[in-house]
Order: C-alpha cells, then sequence, then structure tokens
C-alpha cells in the first residue's frame, strides 16, 4: 500500500517537473493560441437569433347539443384535432411541426429570402436546405406553445424570417383545416341525402298503403312504444356512421375503434330485444319515425361542417411576434477563447510528455534506440 502511494507521489512529482521544465514553451504556445482564438473570435460573423410563440386555438364549443350523434359529432371534432387539421387541438402543436418541416414550406422562405445566393449554393437547393435547417429552430415550450425562431446574420431578416413562418404556418393549416370540413360536409351530406332518399321511399309507402286500406291512425300505445323504439334504432345508425367515420382515420384494432364496435354490439341487442309488430303497416311507419329521428341529429352536424368549411379566421394563435434582435445569439466569443486555450493547453502537454518519453527510452534504451534509428533509415 504504501509502495503504492509512493509510486504515485512519485508519478506526479515527476509530471510537475516536467511542465515546470518546459513551462515556457507551454506559455508561449497557450499565448499565441490566445491571440490567434481572440483574432478569429472577433472576426466571426454576428449571428442574431429572433423567435416568435405561438398556440393553437382553444377548442371551440359545439352548435350540437343533445345525445345521439351529438356524441358523434365530439369524436369528430376530437379526432380531427389529432390529424391536425379541422377543429385544432392542443396535439396540433405536434403537427405544426410537421407543417413547418416540410420541404414546401422551407423552400419557400429560401426563394423568397433569397437564401441560396447568401449561404453560397446557387445552384443546389439540397445544400441550401441543410443550412437552412441548421439555422431554423422549432421547439415545443413545456407550457404548450411553439417557438419558431431563426439564426441569420442580418438581425431583420432574422426577424422577417420567423415572422413569414407564422404566416405559412396559419396559411396551410387553415388549408388542411378547410380540406378536412369539406370532408366532413361530403361526408354528412352523403349520409343526409342517403336517409332523405330513405325516407321519401318510407313516406310514399305509407301513403300508398294508407290509401289502399283505408288506415290513417295508430293507437297511442303503440304510437309510444314506436317512438321509443325508433329512437334505439335511430342510435344504432348513428354509432355505425361513427364507426364509419372512425374506421377512415385509424387501423382496425384501434382501441377507439373497438370501443365504438362493443357499444353497436350493445345497441344491436336492444334492438333484437324489441317486440315484433308484425303489422306492414307499423314497420312503415316506424321506418319514417327513424329515419325522422336520424334527420334530427345529422342536420345540425352537416350544419357544423358547413360552418367549419366556411368559417374563415386564423388557424394558429400568435402569442409573440418575431421582434428585430438588439444583441447576437453567438458566437460565444469568451467561449471560444476558452476552448481553444484549454483544447491547446492540453494537446501541449500531450506532445511535451511525449518528447521527454522519448527522451527518456533514447537514455536508458540506448540499443532499442539504434535498432529503431537504423530501420527508419
Amino acid at each position: 500500500m504504501n509502495q503504492n502511494n509512493i509510486s504515485e507521489n512519485s508519478s506526479f512529482f515527476n509530471f510537475l517537473l516536467i511542465i515546470l521544465k518546459w513551462k515556457k514553451f507551454i506559455l508561449i504556445n497557450l499565448l499565441v493560441v490566445l491571440v490567434i482564438s481572440t483574432i478569429i473570435a472577433f472576426l466571426l460573423p454576428k449571428i442574431y437569433y429572433s423567435s416568435a410563440s405561438v398556440l393553437p386555438p382553444k377548442e371551440e364549443m359545439s352548435i350540437l347539443g343533445g345525445s345521439g350523434l351529438g356524441g358523434l359529432t365530439s369524436v369528430m371534432r376530437e379526432f380531427s384535432s389529432i390529424k391536425g387539421i379541422g377543429s385544432l387541438g392542443n396535439k396540433n402543436t405536434y403537427n405544426y411541426l410537421v407543417i413547418l418541416n416540410s420541404r414546401e414550406v422551407a423552400e419557400k422562405v429560401i426563394k423568397k429570402y433569397n437564401l441560396q445566393e447568401i449561404y453560397g449554393y446557387p445552384n443546389s437547393m439540397d445544400k441550401t436546405l441543410k443550412a437552412y435547417y441548421q439555422n431554423v429552430v422549432f421547439e415545443v415550450q413545456e407550457e404548450g406553445n411553439l417557438e419558431i425562431g431563426f439564426y441569420d446574420e442580418d438581425p431583420q431578416r432574422a426577424a422577417d424570417i420567423a415572422n413569414y413562418l407564422v404566416d405559412l404556418l396559419n396559411e396551410r393549416s387553415y388549408e388542411l383545416s378547410v380540406t378536412e370540413a369539406r370532408s366532413n360536409r361530403k361526408f354528412l351530406e352523403g349520409r343526409v341525402n342517403e336517409n332523405m332518399d330513405s325516407l321519401r321511399v318510407a313516406e310514399n309507402q305509407l301513403k300508398d298503403y294508407q290509401e289502399k286500406h283505408g288506415i290513417f291512425t295508430i293507437p297511442e300505445q303503440t304510437g309510444a312504444l314506436l317512438e321509443a323504439g325508433s329512437k334505439i334504432y335511430a342510435e344504432k345508425i348513428a354509432k355505425e356512421i361513427e364507426i364509419d367515420y372512425l374506421s377512415k382515420m385509424f387501423s382496425n384494432n384501434n382501441e377507439i375503434l373497438n370501443s365504438a364496435r362493443m357499444q353497436l354490439d350493445a345497441l344491436n341487442k336492444k334492438v333484437n330485444n324489441l317486440p315484433s309488430l308484425g303489422i306492414e303497416y307499423l314497420r312503415i311507419y316506424r321506418n319514417i319515425l327513424i329515419r325522422t329521428k336520424i334527420l334530427e341529429f345529422l342536420r345540425p352536424m352537416l350544419e357544423q361542417a358547413i360552418y367549419q368549411e366556411k368559417k374563415d379566421v386564423p388557424v394558429i394563435v400568435v402569442v409573440d411576434k418575431a421582434k428585430v434582435p438588439e444583441y447576437k445569439a453567438k458566437p460565444k466569443r469568451i467561449i471560444v477563447i476558452g476552448s481553444s486555450v484549454f483544447g491547446w493547453l492540453i494537446i501541449t502537454i500531450i506532445i511535451v510528455l511525449s518528447i521527454e518519453k522519448w527522451r527518456n527510452f533514447k537514455l536508458h534504451n540506448n540499443d532499442k534506440y539504434n535498432i529503431l534509428k537504423n530501420a527508419l533509415k
């Protein structure tokens, strides 16, 4: 144990002796590196950083109320937000990143601000894109807002590009929102038209039956039974519409989709337990009630989808616009100088230790040294 301590102390002492022996060489090297790194640090171009902060808008309150297909409306709002279009929610922050990192957005910025010439790649869009992505910043903050920033030698251009990125994000998000709303509207229009056709057929059947058999009223108790049954049928069809909608958005094994299918199975059991009226007139009348109930649900939803498609409001909320920075963001001159001097100090010490090691080898292993010397000739 004592021998180990003596050996360690001896090694450290020898190390100090070597450093002191070469102190002049080390100090001169450090001084030269200090001067050179200082000159370089002050010659490096100043880079400015400007950023904007944006938020997804709050989820709008639905104009729909009630039950039944109102649940589908909330599903449509919720899951269109997950996709990043339609009624946007907080999860859109991550969908914004997809838009901002797209090549289409990047090329628009490059062309508008002539970054190919500025970055020195007039004939290469790919190299310009690489340089662009090194200077752009998209960062989701803990509070949920998205920071959109840009580094540039020109402070005005840094602010302009950051604000232009916000404009592009809003423009593209709005386009996608309208596209989703249009898709929802067409989907609902198809179901409304389909239901209207079925309702007209049932009404014509009822009219023909009444005229043929002279039956124009039904007992009050039977009417209440039909009303309750038609509501269950309407809920069943509403759930089928919901599953049809969700199946276009999710994989077949998705939890939400499976949950909706389980709810449909429960409604099917209720339908199967309904008493069979067994009379053609009552069947036709029941069909009209079912189709009427479905229309009561679908029409407000269609109005909501039309409203979403036609509204013209900003998709994102700008918390802070990018301002022209007064101070540079980089280079950090102290860090450049300090890291250069420290790095060269380590290299110099390694060089000094290597020289001393070689001299010591030559002194104590002269025969081996001569062999190596002859082999190098």
